[in-house]
């Protein structure tokens, strides 16, 4: 069974500070070479930020990869 997570703050970040999540998986192919996050305005449903994913290497607990998006 492969194990997935999604890392983000819940605190939240400093203004014009980047914004970051990490996608952790034990399945080095979870997350596709152009795969792309967008963040969506919840009001009109237009995109407001599209950006790449991009591969951050693997760590100690996850023999898979990690995947960080950030703004």
């Amino acid at each position: 069974m492969d194990v997935t997570g999604l890392l983000y703050s819940q605190i939240g970040y400093d203004l014009k500070d980047p914004m970051r999540a990490l996608i952790r998986s034990t399945n080095p192919d979870y997350v596709p070479e152009d795969a792309l996050f967008e963040v969506i305005d919840h009001v009109t449903g237009k995109i407001v930020l599209q950006k790449e994913v991009r591969y951050w290497g693997s760590s100690g607990r996850v023999h898979g990869g990690n995947w960080i998006f950030q703004s």
